[in-house]
């Protein structure tokens, strides 16, 4: 009896307190950067800093990393270079984790 309300609590704190993924909203991209020794990871970096919800792991003056593997990562890299070559704002959502590159979030999502 206890376990299953143990389980219920968890369930309930996991729906109920967000991921502390940042979100970044109306920023300008400043620099989009790609390295051969890097491979395949495009780093962004944004006019605004990258604090208020960061994940434990962020430790860096690129805002995100994002890997450019597919379609879907080819259209997010068309949108995130025309959105710095007509300096839109846009809006980047990370996904909580430095997976792709120590010390930098993994973006996740973005908003034109």
């Amino acid at each position: 009896m206890m376990m299953k309300k143990y389980w219920q609590v968890l369930l309930v704190s996991l729906m109920v307190f967000p991921s502390f993924a940042t979100t970044m909203s109306n920023v300008k991209i400043t620099t989009l950067m790609m390295d051969k020794s890097h491979g395949n990871l495009l780093f962004i970096k944004t006019d605004k800093t990258h604090t208020s919800g960061s994940p434990d792991c962020y430790a860096s003056s690129w805002s995100f990393v994002f890997q450019l593997d597919g379609t879907l990562a080819d259209k997010m890299y068309s949108a995130l270079l025309a959105a710095k070559t007509t300096n839109t704002t846009i809006t980047l959502v990370g996904s909580d984790s430095c997976e792709l590159y120590g010390g930098i979030e993994t973006l996740r999502r973005l908003e034109l």
